[in-house]
C-alpha cells in the first residue's frame, strides 16, 4: 500500500512538471523549481535559474533568456558573462580567458550573431588589442598597444579580409609617421614622415622577397591658396 501511494505520488509530481514543461514553448528551463526573481543591474525583474557551474537569467515577460554566467574550468569562480541585447544573436561576451580571476578579452556580436569587435588585454583589465569586423564579419581593423602605455601605436587595415595597409607611430607622440602597403599580398612599399609634419617624404619600394628597389625623397605638398579677388 505504501509503496502504491509513492508511486501516485511521483507519477503525480511528473505530470505536473510534464504539463508546465509543455505549455512553456521557449525552455524548459523557465518552470523548473530551481529559480528565483531577482532585479539585474538595469533594475528589471528577471527570473535566475541555478545549475551547476551556470545561472541564467530570463525576462520574466517574454522567458527570452538576457543573460549567462559561467564557470568553464569549475573553480567557483565565474569566468564568462554572456549578456544579449534584444533580438537575435546580439549579445556581449566578457571572459576571463586565463582564469586570474579578471576578464580579459570582450566580444559583441551583431543581431545575426556575426562578430562586430573583439577586444583584449595582455595585463590587468585595460584593452591593449581592438579588433573590429565589417557586416559580412570579415577583419576590417586591428588597433594594438604593443608597449601597454594607452597608445595604440600600431594599426592595421584589412581589405575583404586581407591586411592591406599598417599605420605605426614609431616614436609614440601620437601621430602616424610609417605606413606600409601589403596590398599586393607583401610589404611592397614604406611612406615615412621624418619630419613629423603630417606629410610622408621618404618612400621606399620593395621586391616581393624583400630586396630594397628604390628610395625616393617626394616632394611636400604646397598649402592651398585662395586668389587675391576671392579672399576678405
Amino acid at each position: 500500500m505504501v509503496l502504491k501511494d509513492c508511486a501516485r505520488r511521483v507519477l503525480g509530481s511528473l505530470a505536473l512538471i510534464g504539463t508546465s514543461v509543455m505549455g512553456c514553448g521557449r525552455s524548459s528551463l523557465v518552470d523548473l523549481p530551481l529559480w528565483r526573481v531577482e532585479t539585474d543591474s538595469s533594475g528589471r525583474e528577471v527570473r535566475l535559474v541555478q545549475l551547476p557551474f551556470q545561472q541564467s537569467s530570463y525576462d520574466m515577460t517574454t522567458h527570452a533568456l538576457v543573460r549567462r554566467v559561467l564557470d568553464r574550468n569549475q573553480d567557483g569562480i565565474s569566468d564568462r558573462i554572456i549578456t544579449w541585447d534584444g533580438a537575435g544573436g546580439a549579445r556581449i561576451e566578457e571572459t576571463d580567458t586565463n582564469f586570474d580571476g579578471m576578464v580579459d578579452r570582450w566580444d559583441t556580436f551583431g543581431p545575426e550573431g556575426q562578430r562586430l569587435r573583439s577586444a583584449t588585454a595582455r595585463v590587468g583589465t585595460r584593452p591593449d588589442r581592438f579588433a573590429t569586423y565589417g557586416g559580412n564579419g570579415l577583419l576590417t581593423r586591428i588597433d594594438v598597444d604593443s608597449d601597454l602605455d594607452g597608445r595604440f601605436e600600431a594599426v592595421q587595415i584589412f581589405e575583404g579580409g586581407r591586411l592591406a595597409e599598417s599605420r605605426i607611430d614609431s616614436d609614440g607622440n601620437g601621430r602616424t609617421d610609417r605606413i606600409q602597403d601589403f596590398r599586393k599580398g607583401y610589404l611592397s612599399a614604406e611612406n615615412f614622415d621624418t619630419d613629423e609634419d603630417g606629410l610622408p617624404n621618404l618612400r621606399m619600394t620593395y621586391a616581393k622577397d624583400g630586396t630594397l628597389l628604390k628610395i625616393a625623397i617626394l616632394q611636400a605638398k604646397e598649402p592651398a591658396t585662395v586668389p587675391a579677388d576671392q579672399r576678405r
